[in-house]
């Protein structure tokens, strides 16, 4: 039996946080997501621009990132489709996969620690064997995530980390053609944009 319900504290506000809430805090981190998208996004939940400030204000104000988090976290999005223990960098984690009302043909894994604290959420596909292109410029925001990129394209190569925020370079070389260097970003793993390199980029 799954142990996501555990004991959280009284979240300050008038009203407590929602998984929408939690939604529409991580889309408003995708600033490089394009705008069509995240009206379009919008638009599914019927919500507009001061909704997406109110819902990320609120979220921000918890301070989520400079406290154990797990749990609460777990709370608004609950309850999680799956729950599993998993060892990544040299540690055990307790991972909680969550549904999406914005992406819905993905789910968010949030990384739990020992202590209680947050350490990754990262995007997911829900449906399994969905084909990527065949070339990296056919790449389009939100259908992809960087181990899905990584398994179709080869390694990335980081050129900034800041999380949610990381950027990639990706280097493809076709048959008989001179390699292209793309440059990729994500956020919490989700692609939000693929464009090639140039000098100033």
């Amino acid at each position: 039996m799954s142990s996501w319900t555990e004991e959280t504290d009284t979240m300050p506000g008038d009203t407590p946080l929602t998984a929408l809430d939690y939604e529409l805090f991580m889309l408003h981190a995708m600033v490089d997501a394009p705008p069509d998208l995240v009206e379009e996004a919008l638009a599914v939940v019927g919500a507009n621009r001061n909704t997406l400030e109110a819902s990320y204000q609120r979220v921000l104000a918890e301070n989520f990132m400079l406290r154990p988090s797990f749990a609460p976290i777990s709370e608004i999005l609950g309850p999680p489709l799956h729950e599993e223990q998993r060892h990544e960098a040299g540690r055990r984690f307790t991972v909680r996969t969550f549904a999406l009302r914005l992406w819905p043909d993905f789910a968010l894994e949030v990384y739990g620690r020992s202590d209680g604290m947050v350490w990754d959420e990262r995007f997911v596909r829900t449906a399994t064997n969905i084909p990527l292109p065949a070339d990296p410029s056919q790449l389009k925001p939100w259908t992809a995530t960087k181990p899905e990129i990584e398994s179709r394209f080869g390694p990335l190569e980081e050129i900034e980390l800041w999380a949610p925020y990381a950027s990639y370079s990706l280097t493809h070389q076709p048959p008989a053609t001179a390699p292209t260097r793309y440059n990729l970003v994500f956020s919490r793993s989700l692609l939000q944009r693929a464009e090639p390199h140039t000098s100033s980029g």
